[in-house]
């Protein structure tokens, strides 16, 4: 899976203010939605998330290719971890 910055929508390419958004209240909006995405709660995934909001000099198409690719990268990390160890006890 890969994200061309040019597929973006349009209103990514515009700066936010990160000194306006309250974190504590996305905070649990984003632990919701990585639920939803990965199908089980990921503290990791969460506060990495926030970590890249966090960074007031990182654009958002930055922050949002970053976060697909570590999402991308663990999907396929422990599938291969699931499958190897399945392979290995049959």
């Amino acid at each position: 899976m890969q994200l061309s910055l040019t597929k973006m929508a349009a209103d990514m390419s515009n700066q936010v203010d990160m000194r306006k958004v309250n974190l504590t209240v996305i905070r649990p909006w984003i632990a919701k939605k990585v639920l939803e995405l990965v199908g089980f709660e990921d503290d990791l995934v969460v506060e990495y998330a926030v970590g890249l909001l966090e960074d007031e000099s990182q654009p958002v198409s930055l922050t949002t290719l970053s976060i697909t690719q570590f999402l991308t990268m663990t999907y396929f990390f422990f599938t291969s971890c699931w499958i190897h160890e399945r392979c290995r006890s049959i």
